[in-house]
């Protein structure tokens, strides 16, 4: 990654300055990355800071002289759009929700910002993990299909498509027929489902601006209740291998942990690891999980009391949502090149077996995730098939 300061804006009257402090990840779409950092404030020889560090900031202007808008989002899972920050340390409130980033000057319409606003196309594409056959694409829209899991038995796939045009729950056959649309929750984000082991469950995660709630529902979508309301962020729920309750990560007083949840209602409890973010129960109870912040894959033993150990190198703490945990093994992303990804085959031990070249695919970073049939064959991978952009005049009040 790359730290630096990024993204000014000059107030109209040319007596203070905010810009974006943070780490960009280097590579070749690095202008259109978020910052993960702070908003910054430069005013009368001081400097201060006016967000947390865990922003992630796609650009920054003025509204009035005691207002900013911000593009990005609080945190992973969160909204993202257009924020009204306050100077004077009022909440910060959600103007519109989409994934935008500001041209670097406020129009010089009065009461309107002028914003890119941008859109892509992201497919589930099959990539088997045998053989020589290629990368194709299995379940495609015009909007974003992704968080693609084989069911226990390997014969549906549960998935995450705005095709409808808000963010839904779906099921499809192995071979992306018959997709059926499970939620209709209309606002906010639904993400990272995630099979019970007998195939009977699906859980995920719905986030809005102020809360995260995970649900848990019948394989047909019925009978949906939600298991844990609490303030965002959470990250991608599994299913404990007794299937009595579920983990999931979230951050409480800037520290995330792997949270314990049970499905009988008991009261959710933190195992105590530090950094823990995304985590499976393995078959021997040990917990495999990524670190938030941090590259690679970890080991953690629940009656130990040492800290997690490192199994692998990758993912990258951008893709930390891609790896995935078979019988036969563990699969993660890594990069293959300047421009390039492959999935690694492991051993339970972090061994590798043998790299899938996924050449130039396009697979985004972050929580899009992998999933891998039961029978190690095949991989279901979020690729970017498409971006575009608008310019969009906003009324400011």
């Amino acid at each position: 990654s790359v730290f630096g300061d990024r993204l000014p804006a000059w107030h109209p009257d040319g007596d203070r300055l905010a810009f974006v402090r943070g780490a960009t990840l280097a590579d070749h779409t690095v202008s259109l990355r978020p910052v993960e950092g702070q908003v910054m404030l430069l005013q009368d020889g001081e400097l201060r800071a006016l967000t947390p560090e865990r922003w992630l900031l796609l650009g920054v202007a003025w509204e009035d002289d005691a207002t900013l808008v911000v593009a990005g989002r609080r945190a992973p899972g969160e909204a993202t759009g257009l924020w009204r920050l306050a100077l004077d340390g009022t909440a910060p409130a959600l103007l519109h929700p989409a994934y935008v980033r500001l041209f670097r000057n406020v129009s010089s319409a009065p009461g309107h910002l002028l914003y890119e606003e941008w859109s892509a196309t992201v497919d589930l594409w099959e990539v088997p993990l045998v053989g020589d056959a290629a990368p194709r694409p299995l379940l495609t829209s015009t909007r974003f299909d992704h968080g693609g899991r084989y069911s226990p038995d390997g014969d549906r796939i549960a998935f995450v498509s705005s095709r409808t045009g808000s963010s839904e729950l779906w099921t499809a056959q192995a071979d992306g027929s018959e997709p059926i649309r499970l939620t209709d929750v209309g606002a906010g984000l639904v993400r990272s489902p995630a099979w019970a082991l007998d195939g009977t469950h699906l859980a995920y995660v719905h986030t809005t601006e102020t809360a995260a709630t995970l649900y848990l529902a019948n394989a047909n979508g019925t009978e949906t209740r939600a298991l844990w309301t609490t303030t965002p962020p959470l990250a991608m729920p599994s299913f404990t291998r007794d299937g009595r309750a579920l983990l999931v990560g979230t951050e409480r007083d800037g520290a995330w942990d792997l949270w314990h949840v049970p499905l009988d209602g008991t009261a959710p409890t933190p195992l105590g690891i530090p950094g823990g973010h995304v985590g499976e129960e393995d078959v021997d109870g040990s917990i495999l999980l990524t670190r938030y912040g941090q590259p690679g894959l970890w080991r953690w033993e629940p009656d130990a009391t040492a800290a997690p150990r490192q199994i692998s190198a990758f993912p990258l703490a951008s893709d930390w949502g891609h790896w995935a945990r078979t019988d036969a093994g563990l699969v993660v992303l890594r990069p293959n090149g300047p421009m390039a990804r492959a999935l690694d085959l492991l051993e339970p031990d972090g061994t590798l077996v043998r790299s899938v070249s996924l050449g130039e695919l396009a697979v985004p970073s972050g929580s899009l995730s992998l999933g891998v049939h039961p029978d190690g064959t095949r991989a279901l991978v979020a690729v970017r098939t498409g971006t575009s952009s608008d310019i969009v005049s906003l009324q400011a009040r």
